[in-house]
Parts: structure tokens; sequence; C-alpha cells
């Protein structure tokens, strides 16, 4: 009531304001004298404007706010980009210049305003107004034209009408007979403020978004993004989304090596409000499968960014791009509260995340592992011959890697069919990777999945995915690689671990070095176990445990030799100089495709 009261009495203030301006005489025979202009205050966002406050400045502003208003109190078309424009090419602040015109044309309804679309009473000489005033083709092209002349010729230290200060006290000089013009203009800046609802005072925020089903490559995703504001506040509908993709480890679900990085552009999504406080978007997946990152933000109806001082951010989102066709794994948390895996196929069926179809039944025996009803009528069967593996990779070093599950996939997963099987608890600390092997025609992919696994303070079963990219994926996305070996992860921290292919005898080698911690406690050591993950080779997990030489603290190296060929995860991590499982913050992970070592030291693709 009392923002609502408010704004009545603002209104009716600039009604008089604006009587007074248009209808009455204000020539020079007014008995009172201009105030000289003595000073310049700066801008601030949100606080009172006055005659002296300096016009160059950035308002704060967006064009849906000045819409909003302009759409509220006047006859006048929306005009919110073109004053923002004026205020970007010219360098006028736009609360000043849309408070200017309401001055001039009677809050958009004087007849120099509405038929010559001229909104500033520009040449609009006191003698005969509608005679003189410029017609302009357009009230946007009257606001780039006027906001121009007030650059060049009241603004600027060399113009026509300069009058020594960037204020509307200076520009009222030359500009209005009017001796109280500047501070009518100053009115209306702290009214139409008033009038303005930023999305701040809304208390908009928004939430993560998601991803309504997995993206598929070249085919359509839908995101939603809840949001909230005050009780009653509702979220601008002239706002715009941009949606960019930016790739993260595209090599290690693509068959084919791009030539070059994959564009990331700011795209504007079509926008569709859904009941319950969310935004919909619809989206186009990019052309190439394996890990992207999507950012979302919320811009202004002219398609710029929001101001800084109004520009709710939007959390990004790690999503999983999949092939057509993609034989893809998710790891979860069963009902049973150990692990559990849900196999599905891309573009072909639903999607699931398996947390509520897991079955507490024997990992091992097939027949009572759940598939969706859809699956028995399929016509094509995919899991003919194709075995779900799980590996668990202890950060324990006294513990041996192991196969948690092999379990063969069903004959009757085929198109639109979900499969999720229970594969017991695992060892914790630990790495889990689950794969599909073996029974896949060529044109089909399966990328592996990895999970860090523990327990929480209550001793329940808990998953962390784990992002790891390919060593080619370094060198597509534009970071250098050393001229000796290839970084997969960067040693920034004390106790964080890099690991590297370097060249050496016999080649490969997979060495890993160790930055220094302050006062360290003893010698640690390191733990390096490898797994193939490959489809078509045996997994053979490979484990090596290393002491770094006398010389540590400080930059130390290991190698661990003679890494056999092919697409291999590697997992590396310090183990404490008293032994005990790996701290998980020191983990490095990486793809490696072993082959041989170029002297620039890249891994050939």
């Amino acid at each position: 009531m009392r923002t609502h009261l408010l704004r009545r009495v603002a209104l009716g203030a600039l009604a008089l304001l604006t009587t007074l301006a248009v209808v009455a005489p204000v020539e020079a025979r007014s008995p009172v004298r201009k105030i000289e202009p003595r000073r310049v205050v700066p801008y601030r966002v949100g606080r009172a404007f006055t005659p002296n406050t300096n016009v160059l400045s950035a308002s704060g502003y967006a064009a849906w706010m000045i819409d909003e208003v302009l759409g509220r109190t006047t006859p006048l078309p929306s005009l919110g980009a073109a004053f923002l424009r004026a205020e970007r090419e010219q360098g006028i602040n736009a609360r000043y210049f849309v408070a200017h015109a309401m001055l001039e044309s009677g809050w958009g309804t004087s007849p120099i305003a509405r038929y010559k679309r001229n909104l500033f009473g520009y040449n609009a000489c006191d003698r005969d107004p509608w005679r003189y005033a410029t017609r302009f083709p357009s009230h946007a092209k009257g606001v780039a034209a006027v906001a121009e002349i007030l650059r060049e010729s009241y603004l600027t230290s060399d113009g026509r009408w300069w009058y020594r200060f960037t204020t509307p006290r200076a520009i009222n000089r030359y500009y209005a007979s009017d001796p109280r013009w500047a501070d009518k203009v100053a009115h209306l800046a702290n009214v139409l403020d008033k009038l303005v609802v930023t999305l701040r005072e809304r208390w908009v925020r928004f939430r993560r978004p998601a991803l309504v089903d997995r993206p598929i490559v070249g085919a359509p995703a839908v995101l939603e993004i809840p949001w909230r504001a005050k009780p009653g506040a509702q979220l601008p509908p002239a706002l715009r989304f941009a949606v960019r993709w930016t790739p993260v480890a595209v090599i290690e679900a693509s068959a084919e090596v791009p030539a070059a990085a994959p564009d990331a552009p700011w795209r504007f999504a079509p926008r569709t409000d859904k009941p319950g406080d969310a935004v919909r978007l619809e989206l186009a997946a990019p052309a190439l499968p394996g890990l992207w990152r999507l950012d979302v933000e919320a811009r202004d109806s002219d398609g710029r960014p929001l101001p800084e001082t109004d520009r709710p951010p939007i959390p990004s989102l790690e999503v999983r791009v999949l092939a057509p066709g993609e034989i893809g794994v998710a790891l979860s948390v069963g009902d049973d509260g150990d692990l559990a895996a849900t196999v599905t196929i891309a573009g072909l069926g639903p999607d699931g995340d398996g947390a509520d179809d897991a079955n507490p039944a024997d990992p091992a025996d097939d027949a009572d592992a759940k598939v969706t009803p859809d699956a028995a009528a399929a016509t094509q069967s995919v899991g003919t011959g194709a075995t779900l593996e799980v590996w668990t990779l202890p950060l324990d070093p006294a513990q041996s890697s192991y196969r948690q599950a092999l379990v063969p996939l069903p004959d009757a997963l085929g198109p639109g069919a979900t499969w999720t099987v229970p594969v017991g608890a695992p060892a914790v600390p630990a790495v889990v990777v689950a794969r599909i092997a073996g029974g896949l025609d060529a044109s089909t992919r399966a990328v592996p999945t990895v999970a860090l696994a523990g327990r929480d303070a209550d001793g329940r079963l808990t998953l962390t995915p784990l992002t790891v990219a390919s060593p080619r994926d370094d060198l597509l996305l534009g970071r250098e690689p050393a001229a000796d070996r290839i970084a997969l992860a960067p040693v920034e921290a004390p106790g964080s671990v890099r690991i590297a292919v370097t060249e050496g005898t016999p080649a490969p080698e997979i060495g890993a070095d160790l930055a220094a911690v302050e006062e360290p406690p003893g010698r640690p050591s390191l733990l390096v176990r490898s797994l193939a993950v490959e489809a078509a080779r045996e997994a053979t997990p490979l484990s090596s445990v290393l002491q770094f030489p006398e010389a540590w603290p400080g930059a130390a190296r290991v190698v661990v030799p003679g890494l056999p060929a092919g697409v291999r995860l590697v997992v590396a991590g310090i183990v404490p100089p008293d032994g005990g499982p790996v701290d998980p913050a020191t983990l490095s992970l990486a793809w490696i495709e072993v082959t041989t070592i170029s002297e620039t030291g890249t891994v050939p693709c």
C-alpha cells in the first residue's frame, strides 16, 4: 500500500510539473534569474539526483525498467533501448535523459511529442514552438539525434553551447528559457527512480537450473530455471536469457577428434514462463558429445547485459551431452544404502538417475535386475553379449584394486529401456569406475562413469561425480603444453599432484609432481592406480606406491614406467607419511591415450 501511495503522489507531482513546463510561459520575461552552475556532483545509482549531478555517467538502469515506466504512464512506445543506446554511445545518463524528455513532452502527451516525435522540444522556439520544433522520423531516432547534439554542443568543452560543467544546471544556461528547468529535470529524475522497481528491489533470485532430459547431440533440449522473489513481485516478461555451451572434455566421448575447439558463443533461447515460478528455455544441444559447461545469463530486453548493480547470477551446470545411441551408466546410492548402477541408451529411451529404480537383489543375479516394461517389447536388442563392469580403486594403498561387479546386460535391453542393478558396497574411500564392455557394435559408444565413494558422518554411502578430461582436450581447448610433457592437472596449492606423460626408457612413462607443503611431518608417498577404459580391452588395473626422494620438501618427482598402451584412467594421490588412505583433496585424475611420445611432449591423437 505504501509503495502504491508513493507512486500516486509521484505521478501527481509529475503531472503538475509537466503542465507548468508545457503550458506556462517561461520566457525571458520571468523575473527569476538562472542559477550559475558552480560544481559537479558525482552520480550514485539509487541516490538523489540534483541539478548539479554529472549527466555523463552510467544510470544503472536497464531498457526493460524504462519501458515498464513508460508503458504505465505515457502513450509512448518502448524506448528503453534507445535511451540506453544513447547512454552507451554518447555517455548521457539515461535516468537524466528520460526525465529531460518527460519534462519537455508533458510525459509524452504534447502535440510536438505525438506528431513530430520530438520528446525534447528541440528547436521549439518560444515565439512559435510548433512551427520551429524539429520533426523526427521516429521517437527513437529523435532520442539518438538529440543525445548527439547535447554531447557535442552542450557537454563538450569546445561545443557551441558549453557552459563549464556537465550538469543540468549548465545545460539550462542555453537549452531552456525557464530558469527552473534544471530543478524540474532533477525532480523528475528522482520521481522516475521511485517508479522504477529493479530486480534487486523485487528480491529476485535464480536457483540452480535443471535440464528436463539429458541432452543428445543435435537434439533440442529444455532447461528450467527456478526463481523466487518477494511476495507479489513478478519476473519482468521483457527479460531475455542467453545461453552458452563451453567444452570441458569432448574427446573422451567422441570417436572423432575435432580440428579446432568448438565455438562457445552466447545465443538467446526462447522463453516461456512455467507455473510455479520457473522459466523454461528451449536450447539446442552442442554438436559434439562429451562434458560441457552450460552458462545462462539474464539479459536486458535489447539483449545487452543487465547493469552490474542489478544482475542476479544464475549457477552454471556441467552437462554430459550424449551421442545418439550411446550407452550410459549412472552410479547412485540405492534404496538399500549400497551402490547401484543404471544403464540407459541415449536417444532411444527414457533417462533415469537410478536412485528410485535400485533393486536390492543379488548383483550377480541377472534375473533380479530391473528392466522397464517397454524393454520386453523391444524389437531390437542392444544388450546382447554386453557386460556391466564396476571397478573399485581404493585410496588406501593396503587395499588392492578389484572388480566390484560383473553383470551381463539383459538381452531385452533395447530401445526405450532403462536397467538398474545393485552392485554392492565398495570399500571407501575409493574411486569407482563403471563401464560397458563387449557385445557392442562399432556404431555404439559406451563412456565410462567415474565417481568418488565415501561415507558421511552417519556412515552412509556418498557419491561425488568426478570430472576427468583427456590431455587431448587440454590441447584442443588451447592450453599450452610444456616442452617435455603434458600436464593434466596444475600444481597450485601445497600438497596438490600433477600427473604427466613423459619420454622415458622404455617409453612411455607416467610421472607425478608434488607441490611442497610448508611444514611436512615426513616424507609422503604417491599412490598411482590406472585402469583401461576401452570397452574392447581388459581393464587390467595397475597400482604403484612410490616414496618421494630425500630432497623432499620441495618440488619432487617420481616416475611409474611401463604403462600399457591404450586409453586408461590414471588416478594419483598423496599417501600421508604415517600411512592410511589418500586424502581425496589431493586426487588428480586424467584419461591418457598411451601410444608414443612426440618430441614436443604431446600425445598423438
